[in-house]
This record gives C-alpha cells, structure tokens and sequence, in this order.
C-alpha cells in the first residue's frame, strides 16, 4: 500500500590480510535512486604481531647506533646529557615493548622511536655548540700569545707577527660563520665552519710558539719603559753619590 518502504540490503566482505595500519572493516552507502547520497565507513587499527616484532628488533638496533654516538660525543668533552635522557626514555620504551601485547608493543615502539629523533636532534646540537666553543678558547689562548709579542716585545710591526695576526682574523671570520649556523639551527655547517676556524686557529698558535722559541725571552723596554728608565736614573745617581763620597772622605784624610 501506499507509503511502503522497501530496504535493500547487500552485504559484501573482504577479509583483510594480516597487516599493521588502519584498515575499512565496514562501509555503508545510502542510495536514492541508484545515486549515493551518503556513505559510512567503520575503521580500525589492525596491529600485525609479526610486524611489530620486525620492528621492535629494527628500533633496538638503532638504539644500540645511538648509543654509539652518545659515547663517541662523551669522549669528545660533549654535553650529552640532554640526548642520554631521551635516551633512557626510549630504551625504556622498547624494554615495555618486548613485554607487552601488539597493539600495546606497537605503541611503545612509536614512542621510543619519538625519543630516539629528540636524542639525535639533541646530540647535534650539543656537538655543534661543543665544537664553536673550541674555537672560542683557542681564539683567546690565540690573543695572550699575540699580545706578549705586541705588547711586550714591540714587536707588531714584524712581518712574523703580522702573518699570525692575519691568520688569527681569518679564525675569527670561521668562528663567527660557525656561530651564525648555530642561530641558525644548521649544526652541520656550525661543525664545517668551527673545524675550519679550528684549524686556522691553532696553526696561528704553532707558528706563535715557533716564533717564541726563536727569539728566546731576549730584554725588551716595551710597555715597562718608564721604570726601566727611572731604576737606571737612581743606579747612575747611587754610583755618582758612592764617588762623590768616597773623594770627599780622601780629601778629609788629606787635611
């Protein structure tokens, strides 16, 4: 009669293979007149046990790799702490994971492999700053020794000095790059650019140490000249009085 309402219904299934992800286990669509009017799907997370497990033996062995750098960095005088804590973190992650059921290992597996990125990110910059702050102390190690010669032994003008004082600017110029990729959070090129500076600075100090074993400690006025001109005035007025004394107590015996 009139008003009926007729319902077809088809019901088709796949069955989904064994995969990790999320899979379409239902889909409905509303038709009107052979037109789709509006579709619902039903979704689920599918955990496979075997990849979970390829997996988890994946991220262990790039723990193992992380800890390598870790070390490697210690070694170095690098600040690691920051990058050993994420560290811990994920290690702990996957130690859940060997013991937990799929879809729970799966999720401590996503999360130690979070903490695993955080720690790589953390050790390069831990590195690039390490690395800046080298050149930094060979610079000012660099300025003492350029300052004895300059200040010390008046010698700024010698082309031997000049050279190394050219070499240190061309450090400085590296350490400044180095700390501007630092700003800029490109700790490849703070490295690149700290080796660099790195390199110039100390062999600027080779040739500073070079320099000093050739010319010895020798006497020099420089800045002290003042007092080396004041010690010799009361030296030269002590003899003068000493003469002056000793013929003035002859004369005396004399009569």
């Amino acid at each position: 009669y009139d008003g009926d309402v007729q319902l077809d219904v088809q019901l088709r299934g796949t069955v989904p293979k064994a995969s990790s992800g999320e899979i379409e286990v239902a889909k409905i669509e509303h038709f009107r007149d052979k037109t789709v009017e509006d579709v619902y799907r039903m979704t689920r997370n599918v955990v496979s046990a075997e990849q979970v497990g390829s997996s988890l033996s994946v991220q262990q062995q790039n723990l193992k790799t992380l800890k390598a750098d870790i070390d490697a960095r210690a070694a170095e005088g690098v600040d690691i702490s920051a990058a050993q804590a994420k560290y811990d973190e994920a290690s702990q992650a996957l130690t859940s994971a060997a013991s937990a059921a799929p879809s729970k290992a799966a999720e401590h597996v996503a999360s130690a492999m979070e903490a695993m990125d955080e720690a790589e990110s953390l050790l390069d910059k831990a590195w690039a700053e390490n690395e800046v702050a080298n050149v930094g102390v060979a610079l000012e190690s660099l300025d003492t020794k350029i300052n004895y010669f300059i200040e010390e032994r008046s010698m700024g003008g010698d082309p031997r000095v000049v050279s190394i004082v050219t070499k240190r600017e061309s450090a400085a110029q590296f350490y400044s790059q180095a700390k501007d990729g630092l700003s800029a959070k490109n700790y490849q090129q703070a490295r690149s650019k700290a080796d660099e500076g790195l390199n110039k600075a100390n062999e600027a100090l080779r040739d500073v140490d070079a320099l000093r074993d050739a010319i010895g400690e020798g006497f020099s006025l420089g800045g002290n000249l003042l007092l080396y001109v004041a010690i010799g005035i009361v030296i030269v007025l002590a003899i003068a009085g000493a003469v002056i004394y000793r013929k003035k107590t002859r004369w005396d015996e004399l009569g």
